[in-house]
């Protein structure tokens, strides 16, 4: 029961669950926030949304609620709560822009896969409509596709074809019989076996399935054109009522 003298208590709360003890007043609950006076105007400004509040629990006299230890209590737990969303929010932002500097960097530090030549696969297989497996023999009756070799381009390089600098050199190349390694630039994980008889000679899938518009590239590519996921070939799977079980693709 509240005293004669008491009066009902006013104050104001924010949204900072909190729990405050006092010797012979019980426990306070489910107040949030900052009662006045506060010290200064700065301390007022760290606590958002204010709401007015006309009464607490009656387990607390008013006679507490004045005991400037109490109100001390209450306003450091106010200001030790915002001060800790503040960390929370510094570390986040922190750790993003590591996250970004770090990505970075790592770009930076690695140019990507690097070709023998500029080869124009628009010009190859859209101007000239050449098939796919001129250049990659295999991609319809092996595991991996295939690279093509010197004497692939020796087909129709060993004279100059056109005028820019980049098929000059392509014929230097054949002329002079240095070999041409071209670099692999889709990649799946060692664990994963794909095969392209399966998808490509089998099903009949097109190539721009799963590496996008690559012959559409005027330029080779410094990284995949599409990330290739287990999701996509989940997805794709059964699209066409395909097999899902794990040992068909993990090995």
């Amino acid at each position: 029961m509240l005293g004669q003298n008491a009066r009902p208590f006013v104050g104001y709360v924010t949204s900072i669950p909190i729990r405050v003890t006092a010797p012979g007043c019980g426990s306070l609950t489910g107040i949030i926030g900052a009662f006045p006076p506060l010290p200064n105007r700065a301390e007022s400004a760290q606590l958002p949304d204010p709401q007015r509040v006309d009464h607490l629990s009656a387990d607390w006299h008013p006679t507490c609620l004045g005991s400037r230890s109490v109100l001390n209590l209450l306003r450091s737990d106010i200001l030790a709560s915002a001060w800790l969303r503040g960390r929370r929010r510094a570390a986040i932002v922190v750790a993003a822009l590591a996250l970004v500097v770090a990505v970075a960097r790592a770009l930076a530090g690695n140019p990507g896969v690097v070709q023998p030549i500029a080869f124009n696969h628009r010009k190859h297989t859209q101007d000239l409509q050449l098939g796919c497996e001129l250049c990659h023999p295999r991609v319809r009756i092996g595991a991996h596709p295939g690279l093509p070799a010197l004497e692939t381009c020796a087909m129709c390089h060993q004279a100059q074809q056109g005028t820019s600098a980049e098929a000059a050199r392509v014929t230097e190349l054949v002329a002079a019989g240095r070999p041409l390694v071209f670099v692999k630039l889709f990649r799946l994980p060692p664990h994963v076996y794909y095969t392209h008889r399966r998808h490509v000679g089998i099903a009949d899938l097109e190539c721009r399935n799963c590496h996008g518009d690559i012959a559409l590239t005027t330029t080779p590519p410094r990284r995949p054109l599409v990330k290739i996921r287990m999701a996509n070939c989940i997805a794709c799977h059964r699209a066409q009522r395909q097999s899902t079980d794990c040992n068909a693709c993990h090995r």
